[in-house]
C-alpha cells in the first residue's frame, strides 16, 4: 500500500485535513506539513476521532498494554493503516548497529532498551525476527501517550497508535501541543 492509498482512506472517514498535508522528503520520510503560511495561535489544526485510534485490547493479562499493540499489527493485515505502515522502515537505524559502536554514556540506556525488547520478544516467538522487529518499532517510533481508562500508571499501558498523527515530527523548537 502506498501513501495515495492510505490517504484516500483517512480522508473516507471524515477526517478534515485542510489545514495540514502529508509529503515525503528523502531526508526525514513522511511528515505533516501546515498549507498555510501561518496558523492562528489556540487554533485547531487536525482533529483525529478516538474512534480510529489503536489501543491497547488488555486481552491478554501479562501483556503490557505495548505489548497489545504489538499483537495488534501483527495479526492485522488488512487494516488502511496497518498496510501502509507495513509498506515503509519503521526500524530506527540505531538498531541495526551493535551496542559497542555508541558513545559509552549510551550503553546503559541501550541496554535498558534491548532488555525491554527481549522481554517482548520472548512473549511472540511465534513470529520471526522482522516480523516482530517490525511491529515493535512501528510503535516505539509512532506511538503517542493516551490515559487509557484502566488504573496503571505504567508507561506502556497508556499507548496508542494515531493513524495521521504520527506524521507529526519532532522539532528542536516544538510549537504545538496535542
Amino acid at each position: 500500500m502506498n501513501i495515495e492509498e492510505f490517504l484516500q482512506w483517512f480522508n473516507s472517514i471524515g477526517v478534515h485535513t485542510d489545514n495540514v498535508t502529508v509529503s515525503y522528503s528523502d531526508h526525514h520520510g513522511f511528515g505533516l506539513y501546515s498549507c498555510q503560511p501561518s496558523i492562528e495561535k489556540d487554533s485547531v489544526v487536525l482533529s483525529i476521532p478516538e474512534a480510529i485510534f489503536i489501543k491497547p485490547s488488555y486481552q491478554i493479562e501479562d501483556f503490557s498494554g505495548f505489548e497489545h499493540i504489538i499483537l495488534h499489527l501483527l495479526q492485522e493485515k488488512s487494516h488502511p493503516y496497518v498496510k501502509f505502515l507495513r509498506s515503509i522502515s519503521c526500524i530506527p537505524s540505531w538498531r541495526r548497529f551493535s551496542t559497542e559502536q555508541y558513545p559509552r554514556q549510551l550503553t546503559n540506556p541501550m541496554k535498558k532498551h534491548l532488555e525491554k525488547y527481549n522481554q517482548s520478544r520472548h512473549k511472540f516467538a511465534q513470529y520471526n525476527d522482522e516480523e516482530f522487529l517490525w511491529a515493535y518499532y512501528a510503535i516505539n517510533t509512532r506511538c503517542v501517550h493516551f490515559d487509557m481508562e484502566r488504573d496503571s500508571k505504567e508507561q506502556d499501558d497508556n499507548l496508542c497508535l494515531i493513524p495521521y498523527l504520527d506524521f507529526v515530527n519532532h522539532s528542536v523548537q516544538p510549537n504545538t501541543i496535542s
